[in-house]
């Protein structure tokens, strides 16, 4: 005798992990950041904290002497590692900033910053300590050809004036859907190198804008790679500093260490039992870290799994059911409806704009 879905869920999940309840308003917040500094030189140390104290961020200091984990700029709270020039440099953790007092210390890549430049110093720190106005969501897809990209694009415009920022290294950026290719602004490529926070208001103006939207990916064909992803992590908050919502898609392959900046996720799940189950699984792992997970179940096949088994499955990882799309052929089609004008007009429209609108409600943010 076969299994149903809550039971196969509950063979591949034992811990069960107890689904809770939590508020649907957004409460504007500081992301988690602190600023690790490495130093046993006294003055540098006496500097930093003055200028980190005034601007009321957080300073966790690390003697010189130990050495530094590599992972350190992977923690959730470390915004940004600080590290003065008396320490040796195989003690000194990829992407940190190295302070001095001259100009002559050795830092390979890194970025120097003097000590008697303290208004680079106060820039940095400063970027660091940027308020959210407003959530960052992200749209991920637990299997490929969802529509994930589509169903971001479409958050972005029922919430603008709004900010799109592409995280999926596999993505093909934004400018096909919203008829942007000859546009002039940043993407990604552009950022390649920056290895420390950046004030938002230096980026914002020269994003690509498309009806209140700001753009952020790559160009749909001949780009370069988009930067390492603590360069993408620096642009991301600053992006979210100076954005009412931001989205971020996330694709499927987009790099775990992001879900710590989001506020909330969009999980679009096929409704077929192994989409239904590989989308369980993609939802326990992100409510590890996430504070709130929505499901969006995606018909893709003549016999979808009921909505009640989809929904009692996702609960058991946390997740839950917000909304539901009849087929994937509307979510492609909404982004090729309108081509050639500002933007496709399935985004603002239609059974993708209703869905949006179904998110953005759930998350709370409208």
């Amino acid at each position: 005798m076969g299994r149903s879905c809550p039971q196969v869920a509950e063979w591949l999940f034992p811990w069960r992990l107890r689904h809770h309840s939590r508020p649907v308003t957004y409460v504007p917040h500081r992301p988690r950041q602190e600023v690790l500094l490495i130093s046993d030189d006294e003055e540098v140390i006496d500097e930093v904290s003055m200028v980190a104290q005034t601007l009321g961020v957080p300073v966790r200091h690390q003697s010189g002497s130990a050495r530094a984990s590599p992972s350190a700029l992977e923690q959730a709270g470390a915004g940004l590692v600080l590290v003065s020039a008396d320490v040796e440099l195989g003690m000194r953790p990829p992407g940190a900033v190295l302070l001095t007092r001259t100009a002559a210390a050795c830092a390979g890549d890194a970025e120097v910053i003097q000590l008697t430049r303290r208004e680079r110093l106060t820039e940095v720190l400063a970027a660091v300590a940027q308020e959210r106005p407003g959530p960052i969501v992200g749209v991920q897809a637990a299997a490929g050809g969802l529509g994930a990209t589509t169903l971001a694009a479409a958050m972005a415009v029922a919430a603008a004036p709004s900010s799109l920022v592409e995280l999926d290294p596999l993505g093909i950026g934004f400018d096909a859907m919203f008829g942007t290719e000859e546009e002039v602004g940043l993407r990604w490529p552009d950022f390649a190198g920056l290895d420390s926070p950046v004030a938002g208001a230096r980026i914002m103006g020269d994003l690509v804008e498309a009806g209140g939207v700001r753009l952020l990916g790559t160009r749909c064909v001949g780009d370069a790679m988009p930067p390492d992803w603590l360069a993408q992590r620096h642009v991301l908050r600053a992006v979210a500093a100076r954005s009412a919502r931001t989205v971020a898609d996330l694709g499927r392959a987009a790099d775990p260490r992001f879900w710590p900046e989001l506020d909330a996720v969009v999980l679009l799940v096929a409704r077929d039992p192994i989409g239904v189950l590989a989308g369980a699984r993609c939802a326990a792992r992100l409510t590890t870290v996430v504070r709130r997970v929505g499901a969006v179940a995606v018909t893709r096949k003549a016999h979808a799994v009921p909505s009640d088994e989809v929904a009692a499955v996702l609960e058991e990882s946390g997740a839950r059911l917000v909304g539901g799309s009849e087929s994937d052929r509307a979510i492609r089609s909404a982004a090729e409806a309108g081509a050639g004008g500002d933007w496709p007009i399935g985004l603002r429209r239609g059974p993708v704009a209703r869905l949006a609108r179904t998110c953005w409600q759930w998350v709370g943010a409208e």
